[in-house]
């Protein structure tokens, strides 16, 4: 996806991955939405991954942009075939407990 150098950016996901496991990845990683991002990888025995990296909305974020960004997620994880492993990584921003200001 790509972004004019004048528009604020406010999320962001990627991976790093080691350039000898570049082989194992099954087609090139896919911007799904600023914040989300997935790539398929090989795995032994011909099942393959797949890896999601996300990067959720702050707390304080309008609860539209969050449902927006859990609905994606869990529409692109429901995506997945059946028999492929599925990873969701990244920062959600959690909160635990009621001693943060919103």
């Amino acid at each position: 996806m790509h972004w004019p150098p004048s528009k604020k950016r406010l999320g962001g996901a990627g991976f790093a991955i080691r350039s000898t496991l570049l082989s194992s990845l099954t087609a090139t990683p896919c911007s799904l939405s600023p914040r989300l991002l997935k790539v398929e990888v090989s795995l032994e025995g011909e099942h393959t991954a797949t890896l999601f990296s996300c990067y959720a909305p702050m707390i304080a974020a309008p609860q539209e942009e969050k449902d927006n960004f859990y609905d994606e997620l869990s529409n692109a994880i429901r995506a997945v075939p059946f028999k492929q492993k599925v990873f969701a990584l990244g920062d959600f921003n959690g909160r635990a407990g009621k001693d943060h200001k919103i």
